[in-house]
């Protein structure tokens, strides 16, 4: 199906995007691929179902978090194979 491969690359894309150290990471970036549809709440199989607001928990992208969290949608407490989610992820790295 079109959509859902177009679906499968914007939620890469946005999960690439938020596993980046602060100095690389771009907002704007994050909020044009939500606005495209990516899904902020994807979990990738490949990485311990980390989502995109796990991985800007743990960067420190304070921007980023508070927009993910502005959105209507975004699921805060799904966790990782861990069991960790993204503010306890947060908490361990200090931020």
């Amino acid at each position: 199906n079109k959509n859902k491969i177009m679906s499968d690359s914007l939620n890469k894309q946005l999960y690439k995007e938020c596993d980046k150290s602060s100095n690389k990471h771009s907002l704007d970036v994050v909020k044009s691929l939500v606005k495209q549809g990516a899904d902020p709440n994807w979990q990738n199989g490949n990485d311990y179902n980390w989502t995109t607001f796990m991985y800007v928990c743990r960067w420190n992208h304070t921007n980023t978090v508070e927009y993910l969290l502005s959105l209507n949608n975004i699921k805060v407490n799904l966790v990782n194979i861990y069991q960790q989610s993204g503010f306890y992820i947060a908490c361990c790295y200090g931020r």
